[in-house]
């Protein structure tokens, strides 16, 4: 059918396999003798000092950001959440549910 037996149809994958490998490794090694690879800033030194703003604050991944930015990033800046009324709730009472989850204590426990 001009498709080649299964032993050559596995040796051609292994083949093609064994050359992405090699590319990859190739591409590594230019990565890591780059000259300054070394002095490449941490995204820990990108955030400190640095004020942030989020919108979505109080949706599942709002909520998640803010708790790694400050149990990960202590030296971050201000950080800005942008909350809206919703739902015949006030921001207040949104930020009350923010402020009472089990995560929220933990910090609250944890930096003051």
């Amino acid at each position: 059918m001009g498709c080649g037996s299964r032993s050559e149809r596995i040796a051609i994958r292994e083949a093609s396999a064994a050359k992405k490998a090699r590319w990859i490794d190739a591409q590594r090694r230019a990565v890591l003798d780059t000259p300054g690879y070394d002095q490449i800033p941490t995204i820990t030194h990108m955030f400190k000092g640095c004020d942030v703003f989020i919108t979505g604050s109080t949706g599942f991944m709002g909520k998640v950001l803010i708790e790694k930015l400050l149990r990960c990033f202590p030296q971050v800046g201000t950080i800005y959440a942008l909350i809206r009324p919703k739902k015949g709730k006030s921001v207040e009472e949104r930020m009350d549910v923010i402020l009472n989850l089990p995560v929220s204590k933990y910090l609250y426990w944890l930096f003051h």
